[in-house]
């Protein structure tokens, strides 16, 4: 029969692996707030928003932020379980605002890459998530290990130094049946300034890993 002292050692030895294991899974989860860029391998989502949106999709798991970006539902398997809207006045069943959860979510940039507005909450596991900056000309970027992307109809030209300043850059073009505008895409990636480039007037990047100033 054991004694007290061993049942003591016992309990005090299984409730240091329990914590343990419960910190492992507490680091696991990281909190991400939009606007931000998300990437994952494997990875598993709960989405909130911030109180007084209303029926909003801030974390892009119904809707797009442009053509050229992802949904959450396009690149993992969504939760059936939706934020639903209030219902009307007549009692009509309100719509579906955004969906709670996402699993297996394989999300890469540049071709699957999913970025999430201001109001998203996202408490995610096997994901990144880099802060998103807006960058208007004319003002001074200065990067480290930069990335910059610019979706518009209109001409662009942020000028070379970004480019010169690129590990990689590259444009994908839309122009939809029907439509004589061009839906368009600018990426640069791997950008390290050894001092500040300009960006000129009328150039509208989002960047991460970068600051901006006017």
């Amino acid at each position: 029969m054991r004694d007290n002292h061993s049942i003591a050692s016992i309990l005090t030895a299984a409730l240091i692996l329990l914590s343990v294991h419960g910190d492992q899974v507490r680091k696991q989860m990281a909190t991400f707030r939009g606007p931000g860029v998300v990437e994952c391998s494997k990875g598993e989502c709960d989405f909130s928003i911030k109180s007084g949106l209303g029926c909003v999709d801030p974390c892009h798991t119904l809707h797009h932020h442009h053509m050229y970006d992802m949904t959450f539902g396009q690149v993992s398997e969504v939760s059936t379980d939706f934020q639903m809207s209030n219902p009307s006045n007549d009692n009509i069943i309100g719509g579906p605002c955004f969906h709670r959860n996402a699993k297996h979510i394989e999300a890469h940039f540049p071709d699957g890459y999913i970025s999430i507005e201001e109001g998203c909450i996202a408490h995610c596991k096997g994901c990144t998530f880099a802060p998103i900056v807006t960058a208007s000309g004319p003002g001074m970027l200065k990067c480290q290990n930069g990335r910059c992307t610019s979706y518009t109809t209109a001409h662009f030209d942020c000028g070379k130094g970004i480019e010169e300043a690129s590990e990689t850059s590259g444009s994908f073009h839309t122009v939809l049946s029907g439509d004589d505008t061009s839906y368009s895409f600018y990426g640069y990636e791997g950008i390290n300034t050894r001092k500040p480039i300009k960006i000129r007037h009328g150039c509208n990047l989002e960047c991460s890993g970068c600051s901006f100033q006017e």
